[in-house]
């Protein structure tokens, strides 16, 4: 993107950064997690489908993504999701 943008990637990181709050790779992550909250509450596939399909190499890195973030594991979020459904 810095490229496309024609400036050092130093200087996008700082300008992203000001614009949106967090780093490049920082919003990356929060638009995976956002995906997966939405493909495991709105589809029926297993968390390592959803893992691979948002671009991570291996179901445990959405894990430690969610733990970090949420507090909760992506099976607590599909249990919930699955419960939900049932009542």
């Amino acid at each position: 993107m810095a490229t496309a943008a024609d400036m050092s990637m130093t200087k996008f990181k700082t300008i992203f950064k000001q614009v949106f709050e967090v780093s490049p790779h920082q919003y990356i992550l929060n638009l995976k997690l956002n995906q997966a909250q939405y493909l495991l509450k709105q589809h029926s596939l297993s968390i390592s489908e959803v893992a691979y399909k948002v671009g991570f190499n291996h179901p445990s890195a959405l894990t430690r993504l969610f733990q970090n973030k949420l507090g909760v594991t992506p099976n607590k979020v599909l249990s919930k999701t699955i419960e939900h459904l049932l009542l």
